[in-house]
């Protein structure tokens, strides 16, 4: 009788026991296979779009000009946010993060031809002040190496739209810093009236991607 009860324990304890299946484990490995090309194809991406974004940002020439510098600078700033966005669409998964990077492509789309036509009407105006150059500039410079620095420092983890959400927020910041910088040296309307909305529209996007980012 001990024998029938010790087996029938026996038994019922392999029963308890969650053994993984083959299947289980062949659907494991594609998933963390998934994981890891997703995390590799973003983060080389992300890593030229940067480069050329930063390459591009400090070969932007200093004409004296505060209107023609913030085009020259922030045309560049918007093509790095555009192809960043480009990317998480490609490599992500949450579709909270892909709708945020497909509004940032539609908008940043929009306002780099506007910029383009600013840059043609300011390479024809005269320079601005002496000291008004310097001081734009040297707020503009300390905008750009903060942006950069902390892009760069962002944690890389598997979860490429967590991560894509912080390098965009840094990248945001640095457009509002910029945007803010040249707004007390402008007296172009159109040119107020971009920085306005870049700080409006981007300040929004960053409260956005904050909340979401603490989802993810």
């Amino acid at each position: 009788m001990k024998t029938l009860l010790l087996s029938l324990l026996i038994s019922t304890s392999i029963a308890n026991i969650n053994f993984i299946s083959p299947l289980q484990k062949v659907s494991a490995n594609i998933n963390n296979s998934i994981i890891f090309n997703q995390k590799q194809g973003y983060n080389e991406e992300y890593t030229t779009i940067f480069n050329n974004m930063m390459k591009s940002m400090n070969a932007a020439p200093n004409t004296g000009n505060v209107n023609l510098d913030f085009v020259l600078e922030m045309i560049p700033h918007h093509e790095g946010g555009i192809n960043m966005a480009k990317a998480i669409v490609k490599y992500g998964s949450n579709p909270e993060v892909k709708k945020i990077a497909e509004n940032i492509i539609t908008s940043q789309e929009a306002q780099i031809p506007i910029m383009k036509q600013l840059k043609a009407k300011f390479e024809k105006e005269k320079p601005s002040s002496k000291a008004d150059s310097e001081e734009y500039l040297e707020e503009y410079n300390k905008v750009k190496d903060k942006m950069f620095k902390e892009m760069q420092g962002v944690e890389i983890t598997n979860n490429v739209d967590a991560n894509f959400l912080q390098e965009m927020i840094y990248h945001h910041e640095g457009a509002i810093g910029m945007a803010k910088d040249i707004l007390k040296y402008t007296k172009d309307p159109e040119l107020r009236k971009l920085a306005e909305n870049i700080v409006t529209t981007q300040s929004k996007g960053v409260e956005e991607m904050k909340a979401l980012l603490k989802k993810l």
